[in-house]
């Protein structure tokens, strides 16, 4: 049986999850919005695919996963997630 202490350690873990997942969620969807119209193109089948893929993962492989991802379209799209262009 759960302590009422124990209720609220798991309760708040649980929102400070969601909270970061919102966080990196967002990231990404930032990533994506950066890359070109024909980017969106080329890369819109995949990534509607990996979308898939990262709806079936665990809650600590799906923050990283889309971490990676939002890294990933940043990288692509020549800014930095601060909305900067990179250093090339």
């Amino acid at each position: 049986m759960l302590t009422a202490v124990a209720t609220l350690i798991i309760a708040t873990q649980a929102h400070d999850y969601l909270a970061q997942m919102r966080f990196e969620e967002q990231n990404l969807n930032n990533a994506w919005v950066a890359l070109a119209p024909w980017q969106q193109d080329t890369f819109r089948k995949e990534e509607r695919q990996w979308i898939i893929w990262k709806d079936a993962l665990g809650f600590q492989e799906k923050m990283q996963v889309v971490r990676d991802r939002a890294s990933y379209l940043w990288h692509l799209s020549g800014h930095t997630s601060c909305g900067q262009p990179l250093n090339k």
